[in-house]
């Protein structure tokens, strides 16, 4: 997107006039992206401080006056109302990996429960519409497990909610020693907390019941919630926040930097057009 020069000349003088803005981010970022965000306001000339907290604490302090800004983890049900001003902006998500030569190209929740509960139904591939050598061939079932890293509690969520995780499941304790047992074993699946594919594996679309559309994790279907393995996370501030600091925030949060940061650290920003607007969004607030 190209800004006409004079967009450039505000936005300098707009830093003078936000102060000091307090933003919390999510402890579910690692500290890079509260890194890259602070990098940001100091490329636009905005005096900020971020730091990283909890969902409720944050919460908590943004009602108080506290803080200004926040993004934080939450439910599409669960996002506030009242005096807040709340925009998704990235996204936990959780992809399905198979082998590149598995016949099966979806899957639905209760199918991945029925995979992953204890004393769950379905343990061979031909429960899920492999033929012919593939009918008799078995799960192995794989998951990541990474400390500060929610994804399987996610999956667990959304699938499993109560049940235990079974037994024989293979916990790896990275994205890339998960991708690199379903490339090697053809009866593997994963459950990956990151949208990133790889040459030897792929992705399941994924249906909420038997009788739903199953849809793949592009960043449409996940913004539009057609794909259930996700997690939001929300910019919210507060209604009668300043314009220059509200701009200001938004100019960060949906800058390129961030962008960069987001997909660096395995999470998914909004896609690009949806980015951009809310860019423009910004420079359009009233004064």
């Amino acid at each position: 997107m190209r800004f006409p020069p004079i967009f450039f000349v505000f936005l300098a003088a707009a830093g003078a006039l936000c102060g000091n803005i307090r933003v919390t981010i999510s402890d579910l970022f690692p500290a890079s992206l509260a890194e890259e965000l602070s990098a940001e306001f100091v490329a636009l000339e905005v005096e900020a401080r971020v730091n990283r907290g909890g969902s409720m604490l944050t919460m908590d302090a943004l009602r108080a006056g506290q803080i200004d800004a926040a993004i934080i983890a939450l439910p599409d049900e669960n996002v506030p109302e009242g005096p807040f001003v709340a925009q998704a902006c990235a996204y936990q998500v959780i992809t399905i990996l198979v082998h590149e030569s598995n016949p099966v190209q979806q899957v639905s929740l209760d199918q991945l429960r029925m995979i992953y509960a204890e004393g769950g139904a379905i343990d061979e591939w031909g429960r899920l519409g492999g033929t012919g050598t593939w009918s008799a061939r078995r799960i192995t079932p794989n998951a990541v497990r990474m400390p500060e890293n929610v994804g399987l509690e996610v999956f667990r969520f959304h699938v499993l909610q109560e049940a235990p995780m079974r037994a024989a499941t293979r916990y790896r304790s990275s994205i890339r020693a998960a991708l690199a047992e379903v490339s090697d074993d053809n009866t593997a699946i994963a459950i990956l907390p990151a949208p990133r594919p790889d040459a030897r594996a792929r992705t399941l679309s994924v249906s909420f019941d038997a009788e739903s559309p199953a849809y793949s994790p592009t960043p449409d279907n996940v913004m539009f919630g057609d794909y259930p393995l996700r997690l939001p996370f929300f910019l919210i501030h507060r209604e009668d926040l300043d314009t220059a600091q509200a701009r200001a925030v938004k100019r960060a949060v949906f800058s390129d930097r961030f962008e960069r940061g987001l997909r660096d650290a395995d999470f998914m920003p909004l896609p690009e057009r949806e980015r951009r607007d809310r860019l423009m969004e910004a420079e359009t607030m009233p004064q």
